[in-house]
């Protein structure tokens, strides 16, 4: 993944396909915010149908760089 410019990734290991769903976007933000990497230039959260895009705004703040949803 380096390779593509990824530097780094978090996988959360949340059990279920519906689990994700049902977390508050609190717990996106927590965990962005938790892995903020000073090499990134952008943020990426990769899972659909989780509330994180509600949260867009306040992440692009808290980490000063823009985010991204596959939502």
């Amino acid at each position: 993944m380096q390779d593509c410019g990824i530097v780094q990734s978090l996988g959360v290991g949340i059990p279920g396909s519906d689990s994700p769903c049902t977390l508050p976007k609190e717990f996106w933000l927590d965990k962005m915010i938790y892995f903020k990497n000073k090499s990134a230039e952008a943020y990426f959260i990769s899972r659909t149908n989780v509330p994180a895009t509600y949260s867009i705004p306040k992440l692009e703040r808290s980490l000063g760089l823009p985010e991204v949803s596959s939502n």
